[in-house]
């Protein structure tokens, strides 16, 4: 696999960082988070450092921290405007054929 572009290797170091902090607000060791994730404290560890993982270990992860409803949430291109906008723009094309 190739080196992840700038804007995804900040996105991966800042939500790594964002599950280190919820870990511990948690009160969750490292050990007992990769335990409720079913993934090994390297592959946490990893995830935490902004290192690649498979998409669902990260998302076990981010489950066992209590993030995945969030993430979830932020990935819904209905919650922008942008999205909105498009939305309507091709539903808008829809009606006029």
């Amino acid at each position: 696999m190739t080196a992840p572009t700038a804007p995804v290797q900040r996105a991966l170091e800042t939500i790594g960082a964002h599950v280190t902090t919820m870990r511990k607000i948690n009160r969750l060791t490292a050990k007992r988070a990769a335990a409720r994730a079913g993934v090994s404290l390297t592959t946490l560890r990893n995830f935490e450092r902004g290192e690649n993982v498979e998409l669902t270990s990260a998302l076990e992860i981010l489950s066992a921290v209590g993030l995945l409803d969030q993430v979830v949430a932020g990935a819904d291109p209905l919650q922008s405007a942008h999205g909105r906008a498009r939305l309507a723009a091709f539903l808008d094309g829809q009606h006029k054929r």
